[in-house]
């Protein structure tokens, strides 16, 4: 099974979430992939679909799960000429990492450094 064809199914979904975990034990003891899709509720039975047609598997676990968010707001700061948006919560801020991505990508500064820059620029505290 190609990864890449795992990632298309993460990527066809919105990327709510894909992960494969190594290693893992299957009953009889023999070497597995656990491989965790989040999706939105209405795209479980194609996600499953796909992820039965592309591992080989013979079935899957489907488990439903709610998710507790904390209030948070979305500001924008600028680092190196370039628009990072962070995401501020309650307890810390987040900058968004596509955002760090390019700018890193585009100024050759490590994604942590434009980061940490991009924190600074909102003074002390998260929010």
């Amino acid at each position: 099974m190609p990864a890449e064809s795992l990632l298309d199914i993460d990527l066809a979904y919105g990327r709510q979430g894909l992960r494969i975990s190594l290693p893992a034990d299957r009953t009889t003891g023999r070497p597995a992939h656990v491989v965790t899709a989040l999706c939105r509720p209405g795209d479980d039975g194609p996600v499953l679909a796909r992820l039965l047609a592309e591992t080989g598997s013979l079935g899957a676990r489907r488990h439903h799960v709610r998710r507790q968010t904390l209030p948070r707001r979305e500001t924008e700061v600028t680092v190196e000429g370039h628009r990072i948006r962070v995401k501020v919560g309650p307890h810390r801020a987040k900058p968004e990492h596509d955002d760090v991505a390019a700018a890193a990508a585009a100024t050759g500064l490590p994604a942590r450094v434009v980061a940490e820059q991009a924190l600074r620029q909102l003074g002390p505290g998260p929010g």
